[in-house]
């Protein structure tokens, strides 16, 4: 059987767009890791987006994190396919509650099981805009 990796992160993205987190964990494995990153300049600032995650506890925190932004754009642009990754190319434009609008392009990263459920997903984002949006100083 041959997962369509690229439709399964096609369905997620139309599932946050409405605001359907179930059926985002639908797509995700039990024990996903949500930014697995031990060197992320973000998460040692705070930047809760870019917080490390686990499982679907994990994920739904950051869907809920998600959710307190007000996104002016996100707009997916190109996926990119392999065996068993999608990277995705988006503009995200969105000001974090409290914080000043930032308009990123950026790089989401999701690796698949062999069931064909999201073990770990990554982004990959201009740092220093995220956390200049929330008023945070740059780590070093």
């Amino acid at each position: 059987m041959t997962t369509d990796h690229a439709a399964t992160v096609h369905v997620m993205y139309d599932a946050f767009g409405r605001g359907d987190v179930e059926a985002i964990l639908a797509h995700v494995a039990e024990d996903a890791e949500w930014e697995p990153w031990p060197d992320n300049h973000g998460q040692r600032a705070g930047v809760a987006l870019l917080a490390a995650r686990h499982g679907h506890d994990g994920v739904r925190e950051f869907f809920s994190t998600c959710a307190t932004m007000h996104y002016h754009a996100f707009e997916v642009h190109d996926l990119m396919t392999s065996a068993d990754k999608v990277a995705v190319t988006l503009r995200i434009c969105a000001t974090p509650p409290g914080g000043r609008m930032f308009d990123d392009e950026i790089i989401h990263l999701f690796t698949f099981d062999a069931a064909g459920k999201v073990r770990a997903f990554r982004q990959y984002v201009d740092t220093a805009k995220q956390l200049a949006s929330m008023g945070l100083p740059l780590c070093s």
